[in-house]
């Protein structure tokens, strides 16, 4: 069969994002050969878009006369620098959300986590949020609703032999959110004229050389360290996706068109001519047509606003900028007294100004600085943590670092003035590695990112000679600041640290 007969038969689905490859047949030296970049799978052409950039191509060029088209964004559990990983997943998203394809119709996008623990015991683990492709956009779901129907899905299957196995898979998806790569997957898939259409976990069927990310994070989380086979070469399996002939509309599956009778030409051509009579009406309507097509944009800016986590500072203030300026945009052709501000006025401008105004007032910086009382968190005199406290204590500084992998954290310990000046200054800089640790393991943030002092009783914030003075001076402070290498938008930073006393 021709391409130019598959493209009139079969669904399009295009691969992308930094794992993309692995769905491909690869060299030794992991590169897909231009030969291998098409695979033919379920009814449907399997595209590689290896970069941001061949994806916008494909995009671009994808068939509009309503031929089936879907993009799916794969994760794979490779390597074990969660931070490159989120760098990688950050770059496809600067770029897609930088050049998005207007006058589009809707592509829905499907995220699809592999779970890498070799052979399964019984049927593969291919488990979905249950949601099919529409070709209207309406389907559009949001990432937490996607997961919560796959782990729903999940607990209603019938236990069996690869129960284990299947619990064991569900991790990778709890892996990929808590390393906030599939938050990232998500602000790709809502770029226009993409849309989100559902959440896949896929069993590869085999391992990978190496998935150290996953396994620290499995370690720390459950304290399980599964023995796995060794990985086997080849490219992963592709996702059940399924084009519904259904609900696609038509011309979907439409190879061959019905032959015309004289009655439908006749018709054609009545319908032509009031067409024709129609096009000075269109082009006075033109003005208002393209301000509420701004307007609509404007609109789906401010959804995706709003669904970004306060604790993903960096994309929040991202898009806090790019709010401000299109509502200050917005303020000036409504201050022109001309045609253009009534034009603006009759498509609902001033409802969406009015509704960006009061998001952009609602903004609060997050909370970037925190104080540990030491006698909360640590056993007395001593630099042990009281762990049930220590977690739950840390745990928005730990959502911030893993929300946000560009984040440089300094722990400064203290101690009030009992004592020998040398043990205090032993015990404070103790604490502060202890912290350290823990916030490590809970955020799986690289080490490299966290700098620990101790200062002893040098630094007082109250006055040793009082017992309430010498409980503010046991302290922990935790500061959280942009890498140098950070695009961070907000100047604003979070205010003084609160006492978590």
């Amino acid at each position: 069969m021709t391409d130019a007969m598959q493209r009139n038969t079969v669904a399009t689905v295009i691969v992308a994002g930094p794992n993309a490859s692995h769905l491909f047949d690869r060299q030794d030296d992991g590169a897909v050969r231009d030969t291998a970049r098409k695979r033919w799978g379920g009814n449907a052409a399997w595209l590689l878009a290896a970069s941001p950039d061949d994806l916008l191509r494909i995009l671009k060029d994808a068939p509009r006369d309503g031929a089936p088209c879907a993009l799916l964004l794969p994760l794979v559990p490779a390597g074990g620098d969660e931070l490159a990983m989120r760098r990688e997943w950050r770059e496809w998203q600067r770029a897609v959300a930088g050049c998005a394809v207007l006058g589009q119709r809707p592509i829905p996008v499907y995220a699809a986590v592999y779970a890498c623990l070799g052979p399964a015991h019984g049927d593969p683990v291919t488990l979905s949020s249950g949601l099919s492709v529409d070709p209207q956009g309406q389907g559009r779901v949001s990432l937490r609703h996607a997961l919560n129907a796959l782990r729903e899905g999940a607990m209603r299957r019938p236990p069996g032999a690869g129960t284990l196995h299947e619990r064991l898979a569900l991790s990778f998806v709890d892996w990929a959110a808590e390393a906030a790569l599939l938050a990232l997957m998500e602000d790709i898939a809502n770029t226009p004229p993409l849309f989100l259409g559902g959440v896949f976990l896929v069993d590869a069927g085999t391992t990978l050389p190496d998935m150290a990310g996953w396994m620290r994070w499995l370690i720390g989380r459950t304290g399980l360290s599964p023995s796995l086979p060794p990985p086997r070469h080849g490219a992963l399996p592709l996702p059940p996706l399924a084009f519904d002939a259904q609900r696609q509309g038509p011309g979907w599956n439409d190879s061959v068109p019905p032959p015309r009778s004289p009655r439908a030409r006749g018709l054609r051509v009545a319908a032509m001519l009031g067409a024709l009579a129609l096009i000075p009406a269109l082009l006075a309507c033109m003005p208002y047509l393209r301000a509420k097509v701004e307007l609509d944009r404007y609109a789906d800016g401010l959804r995706a606003y709003g669904a970004i986590a306060p604790a993903r500072m960096f994309d929040k203030c991202a898009a806090l900028l790019q709010l401000r300026a299109q509502h200050d945009h917005l303020g000036k052709k409504l201050a022109d007294d001309g045609v253009g501000s009534w034009i603006y006025r009759q498509a609902g401008a001033q409802r969406i100004q009015a509704a960006m105004a009061e998001a952009i007032a609602a903004y609060t910086p997050p909370q970037t600085a925190l104080r540990l009382d030491s006698m909360a968190v640590f056993e007395s005199g001593s630099a042990t943590l009281i762990r049930a406290n220590a977690a739950r204590l840390l745990d928005p500084a730990s959502q911030l670092l893993r929300a946000n992998p560009d984040l440089h954290v300094r722990i400064v310990g203290h101690t009030d003035g009992t004592g020998s000046p040398e043990r205090n200054l032993a015990l404070s800089l103790a604490r502060a590695q202890a912290v350290r640790d823990q916030l490590v393991a809970m955020s799986g943030a690289p080490l490299a990112q966290f700098e620990t002092a101790g200062r002893g009783a040098s630094q007082p914030v109250d006055d040793n000679a009082t017992a309430a003075g010498r409980a503010r001076n046991r302290r922990v402070d935790i500061t959280l600041t942009p890498l140098p290498s950070a695009h961070f938008a907000c100047g604003a930073m979070g205010g003084d640290a609160p006492s978590s006393g």
